[in-house]
Protein backbone atom coordinates (compact mmCIF):
# COMPACT_ATOMS: atom_id res chain seq x y z
CA UNK A 1 0.00 0.00 0.00
CA UNK A 2 2.67 2.44 1.32
CA UNK A 3 4.48 1.65 -2.35
CA UNK A 4 1.67 2.41 -4.27
CA UNK A 5 0.82 5.41 -2.79
CA UNK A 6 4.50 6.75 -3.28
CA UNK A 7 3.88 6.15 -6.94
CA UNK A 8 1.35 7.47 -7.33
CA UNK A 9 2.32 10.89 -5.36
CA UNK A 10 5.29 10.46 -7.79
CA UNK A 11 3.65 10.55 -10.89
CA UNK A 12 1.36 13.10 -9.53
CA UNK A 13 4.46 15.54 -9.24
CA UNK A 14 5.81 14.56 -12.60
CA UNK A 15 2.40 15.45 -14.06
CA UNK A 16 2.62 19.10 -12.10
CA UNK A 17 5.75 19.32 -13.34
CA UNK A 18 5.09 19.06 -17.29
CA UNK A 19 1.78 20.78 -16.67
CA UNK A 20 1.74 24.06 -14.13
CA UNK A 21 -1.18 23.84 -11.66
CA UNK A 22 -1.13 27.36 -11.47
CA UNK A 23 -3.28 27.18 -14.84
CA UNK A 24 -6.59 26.00 -13.40
CA UNK A 25 -6.46 28.94 -10.81
CA UNK A 26 -8.64 32.07 -11.77
CA UNK A 27 -8.08 34.71 -9.33
CA UNK A 28 -11.58 36.70 -10.18
CA UNK A 29 -13.42 34.19 -8.87
CA UNK A 30 -14.56 35.54 -5.78
CA UNK A 31 -14.41 39.31 -6.26
CA UNK A 32 -17.97 40.14 -7.76
CA UNK A 33 -20.34 41.04 -5.07
CA UNK A 34 -19.25 40.61 -1.60
CA UNK A 35 -16.76 37.77 -2.07
CA UNK A 36 -14.37 40.30 -0.70
CA UNK A 37 -11.08 39.02 -2.69
CA UNK A 38 -8.86 40.82 -5.32
CA UNK A 39 -6.95 39.78 -8.20
CA UNK A 40 -4.11 41.39 -6.98
CA UNK A 41 -0.28 39.37 -7.28
CA UNK A 42 0.95 37.63 -4.48
CA UNK A 43 3.26 35.33 -3.03
CA UNK A 44 2.21 32.63 -0.22
CA UNK A 45 1.38 34.42 3.17
CA UNK A 46 3.15 37.30 1.71
CA UNK A 47 3.35 40.76 3.07
CA UNK A 48 2.32 42.65 -0.53
CA UNK A 49 -0.65 41.90 -2.39
CA UNK A 50 -0.37 44.83 -4.73
CA UNK A 51 -2.89 44.77 -7.12
CA UNK A 52 -6.27 46.97 -7.88
CA UNK A 53 -8.49 49.14 -6.47
CA UNK A 54 -11.72 49.77 -7.73
CA UNK A 55 -13.53 51.26 -4.60
CA UNK A 56 -13.92 52.19 -0.79
CA UNK A 57 -16.12 52.44 2.49
CA UNK A 58 -19.09 49.86 1.36
CA UNK A 59 -18.95 46.67 2.58
CA UNK A 60 -18.26 45.03 -0.71
CA UNK A 61 -15.11 47.31 -0.60
CA UNK A 62 -13.49 44.80 1.94
CA UNK A 63 -10.59 44.05 -0.42
CA UNK A 64 -10.55 46.79 -2.41
CA UNK A 65 -11.85 45.62 -5.50
CA UNK A 66 -15.27 44.67 -6.91
CA UNK A 67 -14.92 42.45 -10.20
CA UNK A 68 -18.07 44.65 -11.44
CA UNK A 69 -16.87 48.02 -11.24
CA UNK A 70 -15.34 49.27 -14.64
CA UNK A 71 -13.64 51.83 -12.86
CA UNK A 72 -9.93 51.76 -10.69
CA UNK A 73 -9.26 54.69 -8.75
CA UNK A 74 -5.21 52.93 -8.79
CA UNK A 75 -3.25 50.46 -7.23
CA UNK A 76 -1.98 49.64 -3.69
CA UNK A 77 0.23 47.24 -1.83
CA UNK A 78 -1.05 45.14 0.82
CA UNK A 79 -4.77 44.16 1.23
CA UNK A 80 -7.09 41.11 3.09
CA UNK A 81 -8.71 38.65 1.78
CA UNK A 82 -12.23 36.92 2.09
CA UNK A 83 -12.77 39.08 5.34
CA UNK A 84 -15.81 40.90 6.44
CA UNK A 85 -13.81 44.07 7.35
CA UNK A 86 -11.83 46.34 5.34
CA UNK A 87 -8.32 47.26 6.28
CA UNK A 88 -4.82 48.24 4.55
CA UNK A 89 -4.97 48.90 1.09
CA UNK A 90 -2.10 51.35 1.55
CA UNK A 91 0.02 53.47 -0.92
CA UNK A 92 -1.81 53.70 -3.43
CA UNK A 93 -0.58 54.71 -7.19
CA UNK A 94 -1.73 55.30 -10.48
CA UNK A 95 0.00 56.32 -13.80
CA UNK A 96 -1.23 58.38 -16.66
CA UNK A 97 -0.17 60.31 -19.88
CA UNK A 98 -1.36 63.39 -21.21
CA UNK A 99 -4.57 62.88 -19.73
CA UNK A 100 -6.13 60.94 -17.17
CA UNK A 101 -9.92 60.43 -15.65
CA UNK A 102 -11.83 61.93 -12.89
CA UNK A 103 -9.37 61.60 -9.91
CA UNK A 104 -7.06 59.68 -11.46
CA UNK A 105 -9.13 57.10 -12.05
CA UNK A 106 -9.77 55.32 -15.29
CA UNK A 107 -11.88 52.95 -16.93
CA UNK A 108 -9.94 49.08 -17.29
CA UNK A 109 -9.98 47.16 -20.03
CA UNK A 110 -7.87 43.89 -21.34
CA UNK A 111 -7.68 42.64 -17.35
CA UNK A 112 -6.24 39.73 -16.39
CA UNK A 113 -4.87 37.65 -13.16
CA UNK A 114 -2.94 34.95 -12.76
CA UNK A 115 -0.84 33.21 -9.59
CA UNK A 116 1.63 35.87 -8.84
CA UNK A 117 0.81 38.31 -11.43
CA UNK A 118 -1.85 40.94 -12.63
CA UNK A 119 -2.50 43.02 -15.86
CA UNK A 120 -4.42 45.84 -17.27
CA UNK A 121 -5.23 48.48 -19.31
CA UNK A 122 -6.15 52.38 -18.44
CA UNK A 123 -7.51 53.45 -21.98
CA UNK A 124 -8.73 56.84 -20.05
CA UNK A 125 -4.82 57.75 -18.21
CA UNK A 126 -3.04 55.81 -21.54
CA UNK A 127 -1.29 53.36 -19.58
CA UNK A 128 -0.72 49.83 -19.35
CA UNK A 129 0.20 48.20 -15.53
CA UNK A 130 2.04 44.75 -14.92
CA UNK A 131 2.57 43.47 -11.48
CA UNK A 132 4.01 41.10 -9.85
CA UNK A 133 5.75 40.40 -6.23
CA UNK A 134 7.86 38.91 -4.14
CA UNK A 135 7.12 38.40 -0.27
CA UNK A 136 7.80 41.92 0.73
CA UNK A 137 8.20 43.75 -2.57
CA UNK A 138 5.37 44.94 -5.07
CA UNK A 139 6.84 45.31 -8.72
CA UNK A 140 5.11 47.05 -11.75
CA UNK A 141 6.14 47.74 -15.37
CA UNK A 142 4.10 50.58 -16.40
CA UNK A 143 3.71 51.06 -20.33
CA UNK A 144 2.82 54.68 -21.37
CA UNK A 145 0.77 55.14 -24.92
CA UNK A 146 1.48 58.48 -25.36
CA UNK A 147 4.21 60.41 -24.78
CA UNK A 148 4.01 61.85 -21.23
CA UNK A 149 4.77 59.84 -18.46
CA UNK A 150 3.44 60.61 -14.56
CA UNK A 151 2.68 58.58 -11.82
CA UNK A 152 0.44 59.72 -8.89
CA UNK A 153 1.17 58.41 -5.41
CA UNK A 154 -1.46 58.52 -2.58
CA UNK A 155 0.11 57.63 1.02
CA UNK A 156 -3.34 58.60 2.18
CA UNK A 157 -5.25 56.02 0.79
CA UNK A 158 -6.77 53.22 3.29
CA UNK A 159 -9.12 51.23 2.80
CA UNK A 160 -12.24 52.41 5.39
CA UNK A 161 -15.92 50.87 6.34
CA UNK A 162 -18.90 53.33 5.97
CA UNK A 163 -22.36 53.43 4.76
CA UNK A 164 -21.37 57.01 3.46
CA UNK A 165 -20.16 56.27 0.23
CA UNK A 166 -18.60 59.54 -0.75
CA UNK A 167 -16.53 59.78 2.80
CA UNK A 168 -13.68 60.28 3.02
CA UNK A 169 -9.73 59.27 4.14
CA UNK A 170 -8.95 61.93 6.80
CA UNK A 171 -9.94 59.24 9.68
CA UNK A 172 -7.75 56.75 8.40
CA UNK A 173 -4.20 57.73 8.01
CA UNK A 174 -3.43 59.44 11.48
CA UNK A 175 -0.14 60.78 10.78
CA UNK A 176 2.73 61.00 7.77
CA UNK A 177 6.18 61.77 7.51
CA UNK A 178 8.27 61.25 4.70
CA UNK A 179 11.17 61.93 2.27
CA UNK A 180 12.54 62.30 -1.04
CA UNK A 181 16.43 61.71 -0.88
CA UNK A 182 17.23 61.42 -4.68
CA UNK A 183 15.29 61.43 -7.63
CA UNK A 184 14.57 58.07 -7.85
CA UNK A 185 13.53 57.03 -3.99
CA UNK A 186 10.23 58.36 -1.77
CA UNK A 187 10.26 57.23 1.37
CA UNK A 188 7.66 57.36 4.19
CA UNK A 189 6.05 56.73 7.68
CA UNK A 190 2.38 56.05 8.17
CA UNK A 191 -0.07 55.88 11.60
CA UNK A 192 -2.78 54.44 9.96
CA UNK A 193 -6.36 53.67 11.85
CA UNK A 194 -8.89 50.87 10.32
CA UNK A 195 -10.22 48.00 11.88
CA UNK A 196 -6.74 48.54 14.27
CA UNK A 197 -4.20 51.09 14.67
CA UNK A 198 -0.87 50.41 13.33
CA UNK A 199 2.30 51.75 11.62
CA UNK A 200 3.50 51.17 8.18
CA UNK A 201 7.04 52.32 6.46
CA UNK A 202 7.46 52.39 2.49
CA UNK A 203 10.12 52.49 0.36
CA UNK A 204 9.35 53.43 -3.49
CA UNK A 205 12.54 53.05 -6.06
CA UNK A 206 12.13 53.59 -9.67
CA UNK A 207 14.23 52.80 -12.30
CA UNK A 208 14.95 55.91 -13.74
CA UNK A 209 14.94 59.78 -12.24
CA UNK A 210 11.59 61.77 -12.07
CA UNK A 211 11.93 65.27 -13.40
CA UNK A 212 9.37 66.74 -11.32
CA UNK A 213 7.02 66.47 -8.26
CA UNK A 214 4.24 68.18 -7.80
CA UNK A 215 2.59 68.26 -4.42
CA UNK A 216 -1.19 67.25 -4.91
CA UNK A 217 -3.65 68.53 -2.44
CA UNK A 218 -6.53 66.22 -2.39
CA UNK A 219 -8.47 67.14 0.94
CA UNK A 220 -7.29 69.89 3.92
CA UNK A 221 -7.91 67.45 6.68
CA UNK A 222 -5.04 64.69 4.82
CA UNK A 223 -2.14 64.20 6.85
CA UNK A 224 -0.03 62.72 3.87
CA UNK A 225 0.29 64.58 1.04
CA UNK A 226 -0.34 63.19 -2.37
CA UNK A 227 1.97 64.46 -5.32
CA UNK A 228 2.62 63.52 -9.33
CA UNK A 229 6.15 62.80 -10.65
CA UNK A 230 6.78 63.41 -13.81
CA UNK A 231 9.06 61.04 -15.87
CA UNK A 232 9.34 63.09 -18.74
CA UNK A 233 8.82 61.72 -22.35
CA UNK A 234 9.74 58.55 -24.45
CA UNK A 235 8.28 55.54 -24.93
CA UNK A 236 10.42 53.49 -22.13
CA UNK A 237 8.03 51.70 -19.68
CA UNK A 238 8.94 52.81 -15.88
CA UNK A 239 9.38 50.20 -13.69
CA UNK A 240 8.78 51.14 -10.10
CA UNK A 241 9.28 48.28 -6.88
CA UNK A 242 7.58 49.52 -3.57
CA UNK A 243 8.64 47.64 0.11
CA UNK A 244 6.88 47.88 3.54
CA UNK A 245 8.17 47.07 6.81
CA UNK A 246 5.88 47.38 10.05
CA UNK A 247 9.05 47.74 11.85
CA UNK A 248 10.63 50.78 10.82
CA UNK A 249 12.34 52.82 8.12
CA UNK A 250 15.32 50.56 7.77
CA UNK A 251 13.04 47.23 7.51
CA UNK A 252 11.43 48.96 4.24
CA UNK A 253 14.89 49.49 3.11
CA UNK A 254 16.44 46.45 4.23
CA UNK A 255 13.40 44.66 2.16
CA UNK A 256 14.24 46.09 -1.01
CA UNK A 257 16.82 43.75 -1.45
CA UNK A 258 14.57 40.87 -1.65
CA UNK A 259 14.29 41.64 -5.24
CA UNK A 260 17.78 43.01 -6.49
CA UNK A 261 17.57 44.89 -9.99
CA UNK A 262 14.99 45.44 -12.37
CA UNK A 263 14.51 41.88 -14.01
CA UNK A 264 10.39 41.84 -14.00
CA UNK A 265 10.05 38.95 -15.65
CA UNK A 266 12.64 37.22 -13.65
CA UNK A 267 10.75 38.04 -10.26
CA UNK A 268 7.25 37.24 -12.12
CA UNK A 269 9.02 33.64 -12.47
CA UNK A 270 9.65 32.88 -8.80
CA UNK A 271 6.58 34.52 -7.72
CA UNK A 272 4.88 31.48 -9.83
CA UNK A 273 7.31 28.96 -8.55
CA UNK A 274 6.46 29.52 -5.50
CA UNK A 275 2.81 28.95 -6.13
CA UNK A 276 3.46 25.76 -8.03
CA UNK A 277 5.38 24.30 -5.11
CA UNK A 278 2.28 25.22 -3.25
CA UNK A 279 -0.19 23.21 -5.81
CA UNK A 280 1.90 20.73 -6.34
CA UNK A 281 1.50 19.49 -2.63
CA UNK A 282 -1.97 18.18 -3.88
CA UNK A 283 -1.76 17.03 -7.39
CA UNK A 284 -5.36 15.79 -8.24
CA UNK A 285 -7.21 14.72 -11.71
CA UNK A 286 -10.33 15.84 -12.17
CA UNK A 287 -12.96 17.70 -14.66
CA UNK A 288 -11.87 21.24 -15.40
CA UNK A 289 -14.43 23.09 -13.47
CA UNK A 290 -13.68 20.83 -9.91
CA UNK A 291 -9.42 21.78 -11.18
CA UNK A 292 -10.52 25.51 -11.32
CA UNK A 293 -12.24 25.39 -7.87
CA UNK A 294 -9.97 22.95 -6.26
CA UNK A 295 -7.08 24.63 -7.19
CA UNK A 296 -8.15 28.00 -6.44
CA UNK A 297 -9.30 27.53 -3.61
CA UNK A 298 -6.07 26.19 -2.49
CA UNK A 299 -4.27 29.33 -3.54
CA UNK A 300 -7.34 31.72 -1.18
CA UNK A 301 -5.67 29.50 1.36
CA UNK A 302 -2.39 30.90 1.21
CA UNK A 303 -3.23 34.24 0.62
CA UNK A 304 -3.04 34.33 4.97
CA UNK A 305 -1.97 34.92 7.31
CA UNK A 306 0.78 37.15 6.47
CA UNK A 307 4.39 37.37 7.11
CA UNK A 308 5.20 40.78 9.15
CA UNK A 309 9.18 40.15 10.13
CA UNK A 310 11.63 41.84 7.89
CA UNK A 311 13.38 40.29 5.78
CA UNK A 312 16.53 38.17 7.66
CA UNK A 313 14.51 38.85 11.16
CA UNK A 314 13.09 35.85 12.73
CA UNK A 315 9.93 34.86 10.64
CA UNK A 316 6.73 36.44 12.28
CA UNK A 317 3.03 36.07 10.72
CA UNK A 318 0.26 38.06 11.13
CA UNK A 319 -3.24 38.17 9.95
CA UNK A 320 -4.97 35.42 12.23
CA UNK A 321 -8.50 35.63 11.02
CA UNK A 322 -8.88 32.11 13.63
CA UNK A 323 -12.71 31.98 13.84
CA UNK A 324 -12.72 31.49 10.26
CA UNK A 325 -10.12 29.10 9.26
CA UNK A 326 -9.30 26.82 12.50
CA UNK A 327 -11.72 24.48 11.52
CA UNK A 328 -9.75 23.73 8.12
CA UNK A 329 -7.28 26.34 7.05
CA UNK A 330 -5.05 25.53 9.63
CA UNK A 331 -5.48 21.60 9.73
CA UNK A 332 -5.19 21.26 6.08
CA UNK A 333 -1.85 23.59 6.54
CA UNK A 334 -0.51 21.52 9.13
CA UNK A 335 -0.39 18.66 7.06
CA UNK A 336 1.06 19.88 3.54
CA UNK A 337 3.44 22.42 5.04
CA UNK A 338 4.02 21.58 8.96
CA UNK A 339 7.35 24.10 9.08
CA UNK A 340 5.43 26.26 7.92
CA UNK A 341 2.26 26.26 9.93
CA UNK A 342 4.85 25.52 12.89
CA UNK A 343 6.50 29.45 12.63
CA UNK A 344 2.67 30.58 12.36
CA UNK A 345 1.77 28.69 16.07
CA UNK A 346 4.93 30.19 16.92
CA UNK A 347 3.89 33.42 15.65
CA UNK A 348 0.69 32.78 17.66
CA UNK A 349 2.91 32.18 20.64
CA UNK A 350 5.14 35.30 20.93
CA UNK A 351 1.68 37.10 20.49
CA UNK A 352 0.69 35.41 23.62
CA UNK A 353 3.75 36.33 25.61
CA UNK A 354 2.90 39.73 24.63
CA UNK A 355 -0.60 40.87 25.42
CA UNK A 356 -1.77 38.04 27.66
CA UNK A 357 -3.24 35.38 25.97
CA UNK A 358 -3.47 34.06 21.96
CA UNK A 359 -4.59 36.32 19.24
CA UNK A 360 -8.14 36.50 18.50
CA UNK A 361 -8.13 37.78 15.15
CA UNK A 362 -4.57 39.43 14.79
CA UNK A 363 -3.54 41.98 11.92
CA UNK A 364 -0.22 43.97 11.75
CA UNK A 365 0.54 42.49 15.22
CA UNK A 366 -2.63 44.17 16.87
CA UNK A 367 -5.07 42.24 17.48
CA UNK A 368 -9.13 43.82 16.94
CA UNK A 369 -10.97 41.03 18.87
CA UNK A 370 -13.39 40.48 16.16
CA UNK A 371 -15.81 37.09 16.49
CA UNK A 372 -15.85 35.44 19.17
CA UNK A 373 -13.92 32.52 21.51
CA UNK A 374 -10.15 31.96 20.96
CA UNK A 375 -9.63 29.40 18.23
CA UNK A 376 -6.01 29.69 17.91
CA UNK A 377 -6.65 27.44 20.57
CA UNK A 378 -7.52 24.76 19.04
CA UNK A 379 -5.19 25.52 16.11
CA UNK A 380 -2.30 25.40 18.41
CA UNK A 381 -3.66 22.29 20.06
CA UNK A 382 -3.49 20.20 16.82
CA UNK A 383 -0.20 21.38 15.97
CA UNK A 384 1.23 20.10 19.58
CA UNK A 385 -0.85 16.90 19.12
CA UNK A 386 0.25 15.87 15.83
CA UNK A 387 3.82 16.99 16.76
CA UNK A 388 5.11 19.47 14.39
CA UNK A 389 8.59 20.27 14.47
CA UNK A 390 10.37 23.23 16.92
CA UNK A 391 7.04 24.04 18.66
CA UNK A 392 7.86 23.94 22.61
CA UNK A 393 4.55 22.37 23.91
CA UNK A 394 4.62 23.47 27.52
CA UNK A 395 5.08 27.10 26.13
CA UNK A 396 2.19 26.45 23.75
CA UNK A 397 -0.05 24.78 27.01
CA UNK A 398 1.19 28.14 29.23
CA UNK A 399 -0.33 30.04 26.37
CA UNK A 400 -3.71 28.18 26.01
CA UNK A 401 -4.27 27.92 29.73
CA UNK A 402 -4.09 32.18 29.98
CA UNK A 403 -6.10 32.50 27.38
CA UNK A 404 -8.96 30.11 28.86
CA UNK A 405 -8.13 31.71 32.28
CA UNK A 406 -7.29 35.27 31.84
CA UNK A 407 -9.76 37.67 31.00
CA UNK A 408 -9.94 39.59 28.39
CA UNK A 409 -12.05 41.68 25.66
CA UNK A 410 -14.90 38.93 25.28
CA UNK A 411 -14.22 36.30 27.68
CA UNK A 412 -15.01 37.05 30.90
CA UNK A 413 -13.92 34.46 32.78
CA UNK A 414 -15.27 35.47 36.62
CA UNK A 415 -18.76 35.38 35.31
CA UNK A 416 -18.30 32.74 32.84
CA UNK A 417 -16.99 30.59 35.78
CA UNK A 418 -19.60 31.52 38.54
CA UNK A 419 -22.41 31.01 36.41
CA UNK A 420 -21.46 27.82 34.25
CA UNK A 421 -22.51 30.07 31.16
CA UNK A 422 -22.69 33.43 29.87
CA UNK A 423 -25.96 35.00 31.32
CA UNK A 424 -27.89 37.44 28.42
CA UNK A 425 -28.66 39.86 31.20
CA UNK A 426 -24.77 40.64 32.30
CA UNK A 427 -23.37 39.52 28.64
CA UNK A 428 -25.41 41.77 26.24
CA UNK A 429 -24.00 40.03 23.04
CA UNK A 430 -23.40 36.69 21.73
CA UNK A 431 -24.23 35.23 24.95
CA UNK A 432 -25.33 31.39 23.84
CA UNK A 433 -22.52 31.48 20.81
CA UNK A 434 -19.26 32.50 23.23
CA UNK A 435 -20.79 29.85 25.76
CA UNK A 436 -20.99 27.04 22.87
CA UNK A 437 -17.61 28.36 21.17
CA UNK A 438 -15.86 28.52 24.05
CA UNK A 439 -16.96 25.14 25.11
CA UNK A 440 -15.49 23.77 22.14
CA UNK A 441 -11.97 25.53 23.39
CA UNK A 442 -11.85 24.56 26.26
CA UNK A 443 -12.17 20.33 25.26
CA UNK A 444 -9.53 21.02 22.94
CA UNK A 445 -7.26 22.84 26.30
CA UNK A 446 -8.43 19.45 27.77
CA UNK A 447 -6.78 17.08 25.27
CA UNK A 448 -3.80 18.98 25.44
CA UNK A 449 -3.59 18.59 29.30
CA UNK A 450 -3.89 15.13 29.15
CA UNK A 451 -1.23 14.31 26.42
CA UNK A 452 1.25 16.43 28.43
CA UNK A 453 0.12 15.23 31.81
CA UNK A 454 -1.47 17.65 33.57
CA UNK A 455 -4.31 15.55 34.92
CA UNK A 456 -5.63 18.29 37.25
CA UNK A 457 -6.10 20.78 34.26
CA UNK A 458 -6.95 18.14 32.18
CA UNK A 459 -9.66 17.63 34.65
CA UNK A 460 -10.88 21.43 35.13
CA UNK A 461 -11.02 21.89 31.34
CA UNK A 462 -13.05 18.49 30.93
CA UNK A 463 -15.37 19.51 33.05
CA UNK A 464 -15.88 23.57 32.04
CA UNK A 465 -16.33 21.77 28.34
CA UNK A 466 -19.53 20.60 29.11
CA UNK A 467 -21.03 24.18 29.88
CA UNK A 468 -22.88 24.06 26.74
CA UNK A 469 -25.47 21.80 28.11
CA UNK A 470 -26.34 24.54 30.60
CA UNK A 471 -28.18 26.47 27.53
CA UNK A 472 -29.63 23.62 25.85
CA UNK A 473 -33.90 23.49 26.05
CA UNK A 474 -34.70 19.91 26.25
CA UNK A 475 -38.32 21.08 24.83
CA UNK A 476 -37.43 22.79 21.79
CA UNK A 477 -33.99 21.21 21.06
CA UNK A 478 -32.26 24.28 20.44
CA UNK A 479 -29.31 26.37 22.76
CA UNK A 480 -31.20 29.28 24.39
CA UNK A 481 -29.95 32.34 26.50
CA UNK A 482 -30.52 32.39 30.31
CA UNK A 483 -30.83 34.90 32.62
CA UNK A 484 -28.50 35.18 35.85
CA UNK A 485 -31.41 33.27 37.93
CA UNK A 486 -31.45 30.31 35.23
CA UNK A 487 -34.53 31.47 33.61
CA UNK A 488 -34.12 31.23 29.82
CA UNK A 489 -35.26 33.62 27.72
CA UNK A 490 -39.26 34.13 27.63
CA UNK A 491 -39.74 31.52 30.12
CA UNK A 492 -40.71 32.10 33.44
CA UNK A 493 -39.28 28.52 34.68
CA UNK A 494 -35.99 28.27 36.01
CA UNK A 495 -33.85 25.03 34.05
CA UNK A 496 -31.44 23.52 36.69
CA UNK A 497 -27.95 23.28 35.64
CA UNK A 498 -26.92 19.77 34.30
CA UNK A 499 -24.32 18.17 36.55
CA UNK A 500 -21.16 18.17 35.31
CA UNK A 501 -19.63 14.55 34.70
CA UNK A 502 -16.09 13.31 35.79
CA UNK A 503 -13.55 13.56 33.56
CA UNK A 504 -13.18 10.66 30.89
CA UNK A 505 -17.23 10.31 30.55
CA UNK A 506 -18.68 11.41 27.26
CA UNK A 507 -19.16 14.82 26.06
Amino acid sequence: MKKTLSILLFAGLCAACASPLGKWVDPFIGTDYTGHTAPSAACPLGMVQPGPQSGNYLWKYCSGYNWSDSILVGFAQNRLSGTGVPSLCNVLIMPFSEAHGEGYASRKEAEEASPGHYAVSLPDNGARVDITCSQRVACYEISYSGKERHLFVNPQYIQLRSNDPKANLSKGIKAWEGETPDSRTLRGHILAKSWVEYDIWYEISFDQPFRACDSVVLHPDYKAPACVLDFGKGGKPLKVKISLSYTGAEGARANMAEVPGWNFKKVRKAAERSWEDIFALLPIEAPENIMTAFYTSMYHMYFQPNVISDLGAPVRYSTFSQWDTFRAADLLRTLLTPSLEADIVNSMLAEAEERGHLPVWDLCGKDNYCMIGNHAVPTVVDACLRGLPGIDKERAWAAVKASLTTSHEKSDWEIYDKYGYYPFDLVKEESVSRTLETSYDDWCAAQLAKALGKDEDCVFFEARSRNYRNLFDPSTGFFRRKRLKGQLEGALRTVPLLPRREAGEDI
